[in-house]
């Protein structure tokens, strides 16, 4: 025993230093939620990989309480989205929806915005169908892909759109992307729905 601390005396110093250090390392760092990141000292919930808090708000679209409402309007183009050979676009629509003195309503369109992605399925892609402002984020959804997009600034003046999630029919658990046509808010949670026909392969099954 005596000859084999002489022989290995250092690296056994050396390994219980280390040991030693790490037990203290994990001592001393605090424990962290899975679902957060912390971002200059703040704590932000993931969004789909985003490490931003979203800023988007639907109070901000009011102008004039009951009388004039900042709105946005999507199309899905279908087939005609495709744009160039791997891309694909939809078009986004602002307007301004003011109540007239007869009671009724009318809409002032803007010009309008085109929102592109080469995210796409058997060349299919940006069918957008639905916009909700969810967790201050403007999402849009593919009802070909699936796939649930923020809208967001792009930095020049125009509008980017990023994937944060990929829906998919049936029970999940298929490589056919969701068809969604529809989202709600209730209660603070974000309700994404399809036309109410059951998922079939294409043999109808």
């Amino acid at each position: 025993m005596t000859l084999f601390l002489r022989r290995h005396g250092r690296s056994l110093a050396l390994f219980s230093f280390l040991f030693l250090l790490l037990l203290l390392l994990q001592s001393t760092s605090p424990s962290l939620d899975p679902s957060l990141t912390s971002l200059r000292g703040e704590s932000y919930k993931q969004f789909g990989g985003a490490l931003s808090r979203g800023t988007f708000s639907v109070s901000d679209s009011v102008i004039s309480p009951n009388e004039k409402f900042h709105i946005t309007a999507v199309a899905d183009l279908d087939k005609r989205s495709k744009l160039g050979s791997s891309e694909w676009y939809s078009v986004l629509l602002p307007g301004v929806l003011s109540r007239s003195g007869g009671g009724g309503y009318e809409v002032q369109w803007g010009p309008a915005r085109q929102v592109s992605t080469k995210h796409n399925e058997g060349g299919r892609g940006m069918e957008l169908s639905e916009l909700t402002v969810y967790d201050g984020r403007l999402l849009s959804f593919g009802d070909r892909t699936g796939i649930v997009f923020e809208l967001i600034r792009d930095g020049g003046g125009g509008i980017k759109s990023v994937p944060r999630f990929i829906l998919t029919e049936g029970d999940g658990e298929t490589d056919k992307g969701m068809k969604v046509e529809w989202a709600t808010v209730k209660d603070g949670n974000l309700y994404i729905g399809s036309f109410g026909k059951e998922f079939t392969n294409p043999a109808g099954e």
